[in-house]
């Protein structure tokens, strides 16, 4: 017990010691306490030895996001799981390598049909196809969350069922030689080789096949077994880079799978609002792009990230619609599932 209040003393003195350095007015905070509650809420437990390192990166992190605040109206962050890590860990931990530019001269993209009359907006959260957001912990499994998002979606979309579907089993069973580090998947890896493996495969529900990496590390055996497969795709659709209507006329049809950069402040802390700059074009994450909005000042795309429901709005954020290569290259990189199958909810995509 006494090491116990040793330990708050020494992080409260070292809080107060950081913020008279950093010139950060919080009369009425308890840091120590507030960083104590904030592990205790995502579970971290640190040794003495690191405690005060954390504690220091929390204190930047906090900073910067209070004076982020302070600059943008239109978009807000928050503390998250994130909170004490320095912004080279998040990248090394949390992120993908920055991936080279596809080469498109081997890839047929999907022709856009430049229909008019797209809708105003699209929401596929609330037609029902978009299952509750997951987090994939320390693993660079991002690719296999936004692939089982566009599956589930598609499948929804075809069969009317809206199941957790095997983000394990593309992480551990898609063909090592096309993930980047080409041993695991927890090194990261790319939607389109996934969607091409589960037009051959197919994919199992969570259930029977859950989650093991959450912690990180080497990704665990491929354990596919094809009794328990619950859906197929045909093939994939990639759309051309910078084609934004293209991107509107699919979204419109089905979520999509997409790469962005993460590794801006905003991102890492997004919380609520609509991005609309600070960040990069060096796509390392890949999320799923699952509705837009025309009609507000701001158009925007709303997408769901992987990291939880601590990030952005429940898991999900908007990002600012623009040309080119986008607001963190968010137009650089979209994938999609294909199934020639009927629909058996036209209503959702009418």
């Amino acid at each position: 017990m006494k090491s116990t209040f040793a330990l708050v003393g020494l992080l409260a003195l070292s809080a107060v010691i950081l913020f008279s350095q950093q010139n950060i007015e919080l009369p009425d905070l308890d840091i120590a306490e507030q960083y104590s509650e904030w592990k205790a809420q995502n579970g971290f437990r640190f040794a003495a030895s690191e405690d005060i390192y954390r504690l220091t990166q929390f204190v930047e992190n906090l900073k910067k996001i209070r004076q982020f605040n302070q600059e943008n109206k239109d978009v807000k962050l928050a503390l998250n799981q994130f909170a004490a890590m320095s912004s080279e860990e998040f990248k090394e931990q949390i992120l993908l390598k920055t991936r080279p530019q596809r080469d498109s001269s081997n890839i047929k993209y999907q022709k856009t049909a430049k229909k008019a009359g797209l809708p105003d907006k699209v929401d596929w959260v609330k037609k029902g196809a978009v299952y509750a957001t997951q987090n994939q912990g320390h693993c660079g499994s991002c690719w296999a969350f936004a692939t089982i998002g566009g599956l589930q979606g598609l499948r929804y979309i075809n069969e009317g069922v809206l199941e957790l579907l095997s983000a394990q089993q593309v992480t551990s069973c898609v063909d090592p030689i096309y993930l980047d580090n080409k041993v695991e998947g927890c090194g990261g890896g790319e939607a389109r080789y996934a969607y091409n493996y589960t037009s051959i495969n197919g994919i199992e529900t969570w259930e029977s096949y859950p989650y093991a990496n959450f912690n990180g590390g080497v990704a665990a055996p491929c354990e596919y077994n094809k009794k328990d497969v619950v859906f197929y795709n045909d093939g994939l659709g990639e759309i051309a880079p910078q084609d934004v209507e293209g991107i509107k006329e699919n979204l419109a049809n089905q979520p999509l799978t997409i790469a962005v950069d993460a590794s801006a402040l905003v991102f890492q802390f997004y919380s609520k609002g609509i991005i609309t700059s600070n960040c990069g074009t060096d796509l390392n994450h890949a999320i799923l792009l699952v509705g837009y909005d025309l009609t507000e000042e701001t158009p925007y795309w709303t997408v769901q990230n992987s990291w939880g429901t601590t990030w952005g709005e429940k898991g999900f954020g908007k990002i600012a619609i623009t040309e080119g290569d986008g607001v963190c290259g968010i137009n650089m990189q979209v994938d999609y599932p294909t199934q020639a199958k009927s629909s058996k909810n036209k209503n959702l995509i009418e």
